[in-house]
């Protein structure tokens, strides 16, 4: 009021993930490099770690008015804000922000994470599932030459292809001890169902008739069916991996545990299971042994495919703030903060040259010896090729819950895929 200019207040962003431990240590500490080089601009970072209920959270927070400005997000939950216009479209910042290429991040996460042609979300990370972790040790003792990602898999073991053959390998590699107990599995995947997926898809099975707007539910079909209905018989009659009641109330211990135990001669899931796995196998202790990672194998007579995941920022619209949150969203999904995540072995960066470079993302001369390992990590970038995105409609999480009633029997033997499937499939469309 005498000509003095009054300073600028901070703007004070909140900003809402649900990332776990790793991931939020890492998160922490990238935020202060964000603060540091915009002044002005100040972050509270919230989580809520509960994923199932996140996305709810999100739906409430906006109804209520009082969503964050930055929000972490998935292609299976940011369609029921971006229809309801509560988060902001990305492509105008992008297209006004100097050396910004959208074109530098994997295509299909980008799709993945777009409404009707325009982008919601910020891609940080891209997650294929279709990796296998394998224990070399177990391999060499058995005289089978490590993975090579040439191998395929299909409904009756191929002895004739020896190790380009996973059933014969997985064959191999299961040990029974003298009362015909198992000591040792082949192989387990994450869950059950995420082998379930492998087959289907790679034999050309899919669950809906279109990934963004699905009006038909395919579960019931016949490829779908034969897909599940192996991974049932691949834990149950045919003993390469333990079924949900041997890991939960026998060996008491989660499918990971069990591969560090080498209780399990290989592991399928994402790369998010690399940071627990190096506490578990470190250089040097008795515990450890060498591990690396592969494709999982195609269809002999189809194709290389498999779910994969992925995340990343969005805006909300109700935020004061557009430009300093499209500050924060770009750089959390830029180069500095994948580094960060890829350097702890968290997650792939969507921004593909990073996941090509060496001491960011595969191992490099200037690597700890922690972070060596897995040593094949370039098969992360050669998955992308093979991702199988499932639907992202705001309604299909619900229609996925009368879909997959009743598997828990499928895992465990109680009933046929077909059974379960065309159930599951005729509640699920019912309920789309």
């Amino acid at each position: 009021e005498f000509g003095i200019e009054k300073p600028k207040r901070d703007i004070t962003l909140r900003f809402t993930v649900w990332d776990g431990d790793e991931a939020l240590r890492v998160i922490r500490r990238v935020l202060k490099d964000f603060e540091a080089q915009h002044p002005g601009i100040k972050v509270k970072l919230e989580n809520f770690s509960d994923y199932n209920l996140y996305h709810q959270k999100m739906l409430v927070q906006y109804a209520a008015n009082v969503a964050p400005d930055v929000a972490m997000m998935d292609m299976g939950h940011f369609q029921a804000l971006a229809k309801r216009k509560a988060l902001l479209p990305l492509n105008p910042f992008y297209d006004k922000s100097p050396g910004f290429k959208i074109e530098d991040f994997y295509k299909s996460i980008v799709d993945a994470h777009s409404y009707q042609g325009t982008c919601y979300v910020l891609p940080r990370d891209i997650a294929p599932m279709g990796l296998i972790y394998y224990n070399k040790r177990l391999f060499d003792e058995a005289g089978i030459p490590y993975p090579d990602g040439t191998w395929t898999w299909d409904f009756e073991p191929r002895p004739e292809l020896r190790e380009k053959d996973f059933i014969w390998v997985c064959q191999q590699l299961t040990k029974k001890d003298k009362d015909i107990n198992k000591t040792r599995w082949a192989f387990a995947s994450g869950w059950p169902e995420l082998l379930a997926k492998t087959f289907a898809f790679s034999s050309g099975g899919f669950t809906a008739d279109d990934i963004e707007k699905p009006t038909k539910v395919t579960f019931g079909s016949p490829e779908m069916v034969r897909g599940y209905q192996y991974a049932s018989d691949f834990m149950n009659k045919l003993g390469y991996m333990p079924n949900s009641t041997e890991t939960s109330a026998s060996l008491m211990a989660t499918t990971q545990q069990l591969f560090a135990r080498q209780k399990i001669a290989m592991y399928q899931n994402g790369i998010w299971e690399v940071p627990r796995m190096r506490e578990m196998l470190k250089p040097g202790s008795k515990e450890f042994f060498e591990w690396d990672i592969t494709l999982f194998p195609g269809y002999a007579k189809g194709k290389k495919a498999a779910p994969t995941g992925g995340s990343g920022y969005s805006i909300f619209s109700s935020t004061p703030h557009p430009e300093a949150a499209w500050k924060l969203v770009s750089f959390m999904s830029g180069p500095v903060a994948m580094t960060a995540m890829a350097k702890a072995g968290i997650a792939q960066p969507a921004i593909r040259s990073l996941a090509l470079t060496p001491d960011v993302w595969l191992p490099g001369a200037n690597s700890p010896k922690d972070q060596l390992y897995p040593p094949s990590r370039i098969v992360t970038d050669q998955a992308v090729e093979h991702v199988v995105w499932e639907p992202n409609s705001e309604y299909w999480p619900s229609t996925v819950e009368r879909m997959v009633a009743g598997l828990d029997l499928l895992w465990n033997g109680k009933v046929t895929a077909e059974e379960v499937m065309v159930a599951g499939e005729r509640n699920a469309q019912a309920r789309l």
